[in-house]
């Protein structure tokens, strides 16, 4: 089903079959096979498009063990930043070393690359040589789902992050739709 899913391109779909198998008791039984399926979990659900099924399934996913416990490294960090309520934040140190200025009106997109590239590409879902071949392609869809969650407004402009703005447009517990 796994295989299906990536021939299909079909992140969601991916995501929840890796997330069955990493339940299973015989993964579980062997902590670096259920460490490598929560990392494929983890990295294909911020792939998978923004919508209620993902947006429910990233909120589940952060809660596993490992991810609650800080045991995932560098990946349980970069999903976790998909999930804080808040627009991605770098210091202020990093965004100058990267953009020079203030760094203020700088993109995210290529801190993500210097912060989490070099682990990322070192995976099979976005190696270049290895895997099934589409590691670029993949790497273009992050790009977009960085750039969703993390827009650059210009600035003194609330964000137009489809993902947060629900959050920003509230009134007393409320939506503004409500």
């Amino acid at each position: 089903m796994v295989r299906l899913a990536l021939h299909q391109d079909d992140y969601l779909a991916t995501t929840q079959h890796y997330l069955a198998v990493y339940h299973t008791m015989r993964t579980q039984e062997n902590p670096d096979q259920a460490r490598a399926m929560l990392q494929n979990v983890l990295i294909f659900v911020v792939l998978s498009p923004y919508g209620n099924d993902q947006s429910d399934l990233l909120a589940r996913v952060v809660r596993e063990d490992p991810v609650k416990n800080q045991q995932m490294g560098w990946v349980g960090g970069f999903v976790k930043r998909f999930t804080d309520g808040e627009l991605m934040r770098y210091s202020s140190l990093l965004s100058k070393a990267l953009c020079g200025r203030d760094g203020a009106d700088c993109a995210r997109w290529p801190m993500v690359q210097q912060v989490y590239g070099m682990h990322l590409r070192q995976t099979d879902i976005f190696a270049i040589d290895k895997g099934d071949g589409k590691g670029q392609m993949r790497w273009e869809t992050l790009s977009k789902r960085v750039t969703e969650h993390v827009p650059s407004p210009p600035p003194n402009i609330l964000p137009s992050n489809q993902c947060i703005l629900p959050k920003f447009l509230t009134l007393g517990g409320r939506t503004s739709g409500s």
